[in-house]
């Protein structure tokens, strides 16, 4: 009985082990109609990411791009962005992939002629050490 209690009071008070994944940005955001949306974020060591967008007014198209600086993205209105995955309003889905350290954006596109409010969500992953 004592054991369990010191296990709990460990739990509680912050000693468990720690989650692994890491939330590096949860919000909501809105894009205007025809324009890109850009949010940096930094990533420490190498891991894998899931980056899960819902999108409310309209579909977007979204991405994690690497780099410190804001990405130059060449926009076709007649072909589909390169690393781009298509995110259907109304519908939570998700992007997977990995990354390494340093800065990275999230891109989100919105192709529509109305604003779009996106809620989203980035994890990280990061690799853990092998001795």
């Amino acid at each position: 009985m004592k054991r369990r209690c010191l296990l709990l009071l460990l739990l509680a008070s912050g000693c468990a082990p720690s989650d692994p994944n890491k939330s590096v940005v949860g919000g909501n955001f809105e894009v205007k109609p025809g324009e890109f949306m850009y949010h940096k974020v930094t990533l420490e060591g190498m891991g894998s990411f899931t980056l899960t967008i819902t999108p409310e007014g309209g579909d977007v198209e979204a991405w994690l791009e690497p780099g410190e600086a804001r990405p130059m993205v060449v926009y076709n209105p007649n072909e589909p962005l390169y690393k781009a995955k298509l995110f259907k309003a109304g519908q939570e889905d998700s992007a997977t992939g990995t990354y390494a350290w340093g800065g990275h954006h999230i891109v989100v596109f919105n192709r529509g002629p109305a604003a779009v409010k996106v809620r989203c969500k980035l994890v990280a992953v990061k690799e853990s050490k092998k001795t």
